[in-house]
């Protein structure tokens, strides 16, 4: 085996100073090969933590932006239900706000947790039946208030009739003309109209009443479901803060809540005992008005 031989022999003339530097380079070389095996390590572990932060911010991103609209929608839902007795809206005004706002419930099905959405579903179903349960009440008072606007306007046009059988008095007296059949006419047109007049803004006066009565017996009904909701909302934005990760103690959260129904329990109930002590002190004067 000549050329082995001769491998050993080139092998035995190799200094030993060759072979020092040729182990340290070779453990050099395992070593830059460890190192950048471990930063690789580092490196591919880095980008998957930062890859799964930008998703968990994307997504608190996301829900702060679904969660802030339907906390805006249940308001408007909430304040609806305070103007509900206000009978100058229409149907369609009154509803305008939370009909806007209601599409962004719909989102919340898509990131919401089995909580979360239980609550909110809880609250978008109780306010859709008291709406429903509202209108049907408000729709009578509605129909009572344009009879009166109806009534106003024949008013209206009586005394407009009234007024012009009043000129033809005057017109009769400059003429000095004795036409005693015509002048009776004018006079029993004139009193015809005032008949008219007089048993209209009694109808009014009786008409007004009963709608101002009727109006602060639904206002003291859209208080009362008004309150009710609020109760549903509490745990709907508990939810909703929890899944955002805001920090939420449901004790004083709740005590809040509570703190400002109260305030408005004690505003809105002062305000129906004044009117219902205004009315008291009307009343006598509409019966003897129709009487």
């Amino acid at each position: 085996m000549p050329m082995l031989d001769a491998f050993l022999v080139l092998i035995k003339e190799v200094p030993a100073t060759f072979w020092g530097v040729f182990a340290g380079s070779f453990f050099s070389l395992a070593g830059v090969v460890i190192s950048n095996r471990a930063s690789d390590k580092r490196m591919g572990r880095q980008f998957l933590n930062e890859r799964e932060l930008r998703n968990r911010d994307r997504d608190l991103a996301l829900r702060k932006e679904v969660y802030l609209s339907v906390a805006e929608a249940v308001h408007a839902g909430f304040l609806m239900l305070g103007t509900f007795s206000n009978l100058a809206l229409s149907q369609e005004k009154l509803t305008e706000g939370w009909l806007d706002r209601s599409p962004a419930i719909a989102k919340l099905q898509l990131i919401a947790n089995e909580e979360t959405m239980r609550r909110v579903v809880d609250v978008v179903s109780e306010l859709t039946t008291i709406i429903l349960e509202l209108t049907v009440k408000r729709v009578p008072l509605a129909l009572q208030r344009e009879n009166l606007a109806f009534l106003e306007k024949q008013t209206s046009g009586f005394e407009q009739e009234r007024d012009r059988w009043i000129e033809m008095m005057k017109v009769y007296n400059l003429a000095g003309l004795p036409d005693q059949k015509r002048w009776d006419m004018i006079q029993y047109q004139f009193k015809f109209e005032e008949k008219r007049i007089s048993e209209a803004d009694a109808r009014k006066i009786e008409g007004n009443a009963s709608l101002y009565a009727n109006t602060l017996e639904f206002q003291r009904v859209c208080l009362s479901e008004s309150r009710r909701l609020h109760g549903l909302i509490i745990p709907a934005l508990v939810a909703m803060r929890q899944e955002l990760g805001i920090p939420t103690d449901i004790v004083i959260l709740s005590d809040i809540f509570k703190n400002s129904q109260n305030r408005q329990r004690a505003a809105s109930t002062k305000f129906l005992e004044d009117a219902e002590n205004y009315f008291s002190t009307i009343q006598p004067t509409v019966n003897e008005t129709h009487l």
